[in-house]
C-alpha cells in the first residue's frame, strides 16, 4: 500500500473516532498487541493521536523497544479500534482492571525509555498479575506454569517456555531483593516482552480462563 494511500485511509472518519486521550492510550495498546510496526503509519494518523495525547510522540515508538512487524493497514488499525473497545470494558469492571493495567504497563515499558533490569521487573511484574490467583501461593510455579500452558500447545514447547520463564521469575526476585542487574540478554528480554505481548492479547480477545481447570485438566 502506498504512502498516498495510507494518508487517505485515516482521513477525518477514522481519526475523529479516536475520541479522547483515554481512547487513544487503548489504541496504542491495541496497536501494541497485534503488533503493529508505527513505522508504518500515515502522517494523518501520526498527527491524530499525537494531537489527542499530549506529550505522545511517534519517535519514541520507532525504536528498537517497538518490535512492530505488521503494516497498520485500515484493517490493522480496525482490529486495533477492535481492542480499544474491549479494553474500555475491561477497564470497567473489577475483575478486568488487572488486564487493563498489565497491558498498560507493558505500553509503558514499551514507550518510555527504562533500564534493562527495570524494564524486566516491570514485564514480570504485569505478567504475574494476570498468571497468578488471589491465594498468592508458590507465585513462581504459577507464573512459570500457568504462563507454559497458555503459551505454547505441545509439550515440548511448554518445558521450553516454563523454563524460560521461571528463569526471568529468578532475574526479577534477584534484581527486587538483591539489588543485582539482571542476567538476561537484549534478546531474552525482547522475547519476554513479546511473550507478555502475547499473553495480554489472548486474555483480552478470551478472557481469563479457570487456571486450575486449565492445570487439572478438567473438561
Amino acid at each position: 500500500m502506498s504512502s498516498a494511500v495510507l494518508e487517505r485511509t485515516f482521513e477525518t472518519p477514522h481519526t475523529e473516532s479516536l475520541g479522547s486521550s483515554r481512547r487513544v492510550g487503548d489504541v496504542l495498546m491495541g496497536l501494541m498487541l497485534i503488533k503493529a510496526s508505527f513505522q508504518t503509519a500515515s502522517p494523518n494518523l501520526q498527527r491524530a493521536l499525537s494531537y489527542r495525547m499530549p506529550g505522545f510522540s511517534f519517535s519514541t515508538v520507532t525504536g528498537m523497544r517497538w518490535t512492530g512487524d505488521q503494516i497498520i493497514t485500515p484493517a490493522v488499525f480496525g482490529n486495533a479500534v477492535a481492542l480499544a473497545r474491549k479494553l474500555e470494558q475491561l477497564r470497567a469492571t473489577t475483575e478486568g482492571r488487572a488486564t487493563y493495567r498489565a497491558c498498560n504497563r507493558l505500553l509503558d515499558c514499551t514507550l518510555i525509555q527504562r533500564d534493562r533490569s527495570d524494564r524486566v521487573v516491570d514485564v514480570v511484574i504485569a505478567m504475574e498479575s494476570i498468571l497468578t490467583n488471589e491465594s498468592r501461593e508458590q507465585l513462581g510455579y504459577q507464573f512459570r506454569t500457568i504462563g507454559a500452558l497458555l503459551l505454547a500447545d505441545v509439550y515440548e514447547q511448554r518445558v521450553e517456555l516454563r523454563d524460560f520463564l521461571k528463569n526471568a521469575y529468578t532475574d526479577r526476585s534477584q534484581i527486587v531483593h538483591n539489588n543485582a542487574e539482571t542476567n538476561l540478554s537484549n534478546a531474552e528480554i525482547a522475547d519476554l516482552m513479546n511473550l507478555a505481548r502475547q499473553l495480554f492479547l489472548k486474555i483480552v480477545q478470551d478472557g481469563r480462563p479457570d487456571y486450575d481447570r486449565l492445570v487439572l485438566r478438567e473438561d
